[in-house]
């Protein structure tokens, strides 16, 4: 199962918040705004985890949801009640919880990260990833090391949940925007997680074009799993006026879509 309007208002909302407000300062003398595998400071960030309605009781059930009390939600039917959410608890700690059957959310203060179906994941947590995961473009077979290194909680869970807790019945997926620099401009990234690991990711880079100059632009990419590993399965790249909510449809062709379900 796989959700693109979710995955496209957290691509928006990446826009609007994070690349946006650092319009001005994109020239080569600003940029890096960090350098890859660090925190971009004052940039947005926030982890999702979508399925339908029965997803927080599972939760709750399993000790992965920490809160005295079930999550309140809220009905998020357009990207401007998502936007207009998120502005309005994105600063506060924990993650979020997305019906989708229902269209509404809900924030969640505290998140486990320690249950055995977790630490059975992590076992083989390096093959949930690509190599070039961490810094774009590297060669290098990921270490355990790396992924100590550099990748953090919110990261850590976005990987294990749907892994761990997808069943037959319940396709549990998981979106993120990291906070993590990647790529040469020095921002984070829109990631979508599901059972086998990473299936998309998308990111803001400078792009060669055909006058030997280069343009910044929207990278997209989706992964399938390849020999027990996760590897690249198609990329393109967009013109950031496609990014936009007032766009015709959505700017992702819908055969790449249908590639990563």
């Amino acid at each position: 199962m796989i959700t693109p309007q979710l995955f496209e208002w957290l691509v928006m909302y990446h826009f609007d918040k994070n690349l946006k407000p650092r319009w001005d300062y994109l020239s080569k003398e600003n940029l890096p705004f960090a350098p890859e595998g660090e925190e971009v400071e004052g940039s947005v960030g926030c982890l999702i985890i979508e399925n339908g309605d029965t997803l927080a009781d599972r939760l709750r059930d399993e000790g992965i949801i920490l809160d005295r009390n079930h999550p309140k939600f809220n009905p998020v039917a357009n990207y401007d009640s998502f936007d207009n959410y998120l502005i309005k608890n994105g600063k506060k700690d924990g993650a979020f919880i997305y019906d989708s059957l229902n269209e509404r959310i809900a924030r969640i203060s505290r998140l486990s990260n320690n249950t055995p179906k977790m630490s059975e994941v992590r076992e083989y947590q390096i093959n949930l990833i690509p190599n070039d995961f961490i810094f774009n473009g590297t060669t290098e077979e990921l270490t355990e090391h790396d992924i100590d290194e550099h990748l953090g909680t919110k990261t850590d869970l976005a990987m294990v949940i749907p892994e761990a807790y997808t069943t037959n019945e319940s396709h549990v997926q998981a979106y993120q925007i990291k906070r993590t620099a990647y790529g040469r401009i020095g921002l984070g990234k829109v990631t979508h997680f599901a059972e086998g690991g990473l299936q998309r990711e998308f990111f803001f880079d400078y792009v060669p074009t055909e006058n030997g100059d280069s343009e910044l632009m929207g990278i997209y990419r989706t992964y399938h799993q390849q020999n027990g590993k996760v590897e690249l399965l198609a990329e393109i790249t967009m013109p950031l006026s496609y990014i936009s909510e007032n766009s015709a449809k959505f700017p992702i062709p819908g055969e790449i879509i249908k590639d990563a379900a």
